[in-house]
């Protein structure tokens, strides 16, 4: 492939996860203004609403939970490209519909379309990197990409903002811009899309590869340490926003402070494996980041608008999301795993860790909560307790002897 077109690809790469999160994003700050104009809520409205509103948020994150596992069959078959278009032919028909419409089952259903096209980029960053890039280079456009990726949440935080309360503009322009990047992928000729495997022979049937890993233990413990991190880690984007709008704090202010927490985690995510691979004691470090993240989830929003804020928040995406590089990499020096059934690990994980992000927040978290918001982010906060009792249980050696 020419040299230069590996690179224009993966600035394809970008721009596709750049609209999908843009998209839903867009919610975090203009979400509760759409559903106040187009809910009839009797009752105990104010709960109704956070209900719904946390619904709404963790919408795209359903089809991560379903499809992850099979994502990556898909492009085994079919090819990169056509999987890639049909997903973001459901994601830009998604984001059209939400410009017409006022009823909130068919919002949700044009939410978790704009989960499909994260789903497939996210389960197959891996396969994707590996198509065009070799060596050093596939590990740098996997940096490269997994700072887009939060970088694009960040934007719709931010720039969700500068819509005010006008909702349909913003949806018109996630919507061109999805139609756009349709179709530059759409035009785009890939003479290596099809991904190659070397022997289809010695590749695993699905049933088979997913009982080798349903029984590996290891990977029940990082499933759950996994989800612990996202859950709490996606606090940030998903309901920081609206948290900090009812402490009387203008939009733009709060699309700001959840900024530096969604870039924590972009920012921790290219150095992380560096910073682990040279401590002494990786376990304890990981027990050391789930209690600060604790602290840092749980309260710092809560501090006055300044750098002790921003710092805190920048803190608890690092060590939260900003961990999942470190943890996505140990089923590889899983004996029971290794590279042969490392694909249908990671789906596996990522099946369990979006799960958890659907479920936890809206289901579990809400109710008890009841709207309280400091509540609510102490429960957030608590989770990452839970991953550091996890921590001591995961096998890290690999993280010391691999030097990366």
């Amino acid at each position: 492939m020419n040299k230069n077109k590996k690179w224009y690809i993966l600035i394809l790469m970008c721009l596709g996860i750049l609209a999908a999160q843009y998209s839903q994003f867009l919610m975090s700050q203009l979400g509760m203004t759409w559903l106040s104009d187009n809910s009839d809520l009797g009752g105990d409205a104010a709960t109704e609403l956070g209900k719904r509103f946390s619904t709404l948020m963790t919408a795209p994150l359903i089809a991560g939970a379903l499809l992850s596992l099979v994502s990556g069959l898909f492009v085994d078959k079919f090819g990169v490209k056509k999987v890639l278009m049909v997903s973001f032919a459901i994601m830009t028909a998604g984001s059209l519909g939400r410009i017409f419409t006022g009823s909130y089952g068919v919002m949700f259903v044009c939410m978790v379309s704009l989960g499909i096209i994260t789903t497939f980029f996210n389960a197959n960053i891996m396969k994707l990197a590996g198509t065009w890039f070799a060596g050093a280079q596939a590990a740098l456009a996997i940096g490269i990409f997994s700072a887009v990726n939060s970088v694009s949440a960040a934007s719709g935080t931010m720039l969700g903002a500068m819509f005010g309360s006008n909702y349909t503009l913003a949806f018109i322009t996630s919507a061109v811009f999805a139609v756009a990047v349709w179709i530059l992928w759409a035009v785009t000729p890939m003479d290596n899309g099809q991904l190659i495997i070397d022997n289809k022979d010695d590749t695993p049937k699905m049933r088979d590869a997913l009982k080798i890993v349903v029984r590996c233990k290891a990977i029940w413990v990082l499933a759950a340490a996994m989800m612990c991190i996202s859950v709490a880690g996606n606090a940030f984007g998903l309901f920081l926003p609206e948290a900090l709008k009812a402490r009387g704090i203008s939009a733009g202010t709060a699309g700001l402070a959840t900024f530096f927490g969604i870039i924590g985690s972009g920012a921790f995510n290219l150095v992380a494996p560096k910073v682990m691979s040279r401590v002494t004691k990786p376990r304890l470090t990981l027990v050391f980041f789930g209690i600060l993240g604790a602290l840092c989830i749980g309260f710092a929003w809560l501090l006055e608008i300044g750098p002790l804020m921003y710092l805190g928040l920048f803190i608890g995406g690092a060590c939260s999301l900003g961990l999942s590089p470190v943890l996505l990499q140990l089923p590889l020096s899983f004996k029971e795993i290794g590279q042969k059934y490392a694909g249908t690990a990671g789906g596996f994980i990522a099946t369990l860790q979006l799960g958890g992000c659907v479920i936890v927040p809206t289901y579990i978290f809400m109710p008890l909560s009841k709207g309280n918001n400091t509540v609510f982010f102490a429960l957030e906060g608590s989770l990452m307790l839970i991953f550091a009792v996890l921590a001591i249980f995961l096998p890290v050696r690999s993280l010391k002897e691999k030097k990366l």
